[in-house]
């Protein structure tokens, strides 16, 4: 399956290899499922490729919770989503936080970060932690101060 073939690469830090064979398996029509989206954000980062993270993500998103905040408000999900999206939605949510904290992309970070409390109510630490790291890297210390402060 497409996710047995993206693990090991990704984990040697074949990031090239990775994105090319994703790429040759979507052109004969391989369907990505979350969790090879998710491991896609996190090889594009890698390669430099943040922009195609947001893109991953964006495909997680609307696979697990019915698309962005804003898509939701305006045409609302059929029923909640499962315990189980939420969980994958949660990881592709800490992955591009941390590719965006990286980059010094505070805001796109946070708006992330946002979306992902209101579909989760009850944030992880890693979750957290992740976020306040994006903070820090951007040298934000109100904004980790409020959110640490919220997370009590």
């Amino acid at each position: 399956t497409l996710n047995a073939l993206l693990a090991p690469l990704a984990k040697n830090q074949k990031f090239n290899l990775a994105m090319d064979s994703y790429n040759k398996l979507l052109d004969v029509g391989v369907v990505p499922n979350e969790v090879a989206l998710t491991r896609m954000i996190a090889v594009a980062a890698s390669l430099g490729q943040w922009e195609k993270s947001i893109g991953y993500y964006r495909q997680v998103e609307k696979m697990t919770v019915g698309g962005t905040l804003e898509e939701r408000k305006e045409n609302p999900p059929q029923r909640e989503p499962t315990v189980h999206a939420l969980q994958h939605y949660q990881i592709a949510g800490v992955s591009l936080i941390s590719v965006l904290g990286k980059q010094k992309q505070l805001k796109l970070a946070l708006d992330v970060f946002r979306d992902q409390l209101v579909a989760h109510k009850n944030m992880s630490e890693v979750m957290v932690n992740t976020v306040l790291n994006a903070c820090a890297i951007s040298s934000d210390w109100e904004t980790a101060e409020w959110i640490y402060s919220q997370m009590k």
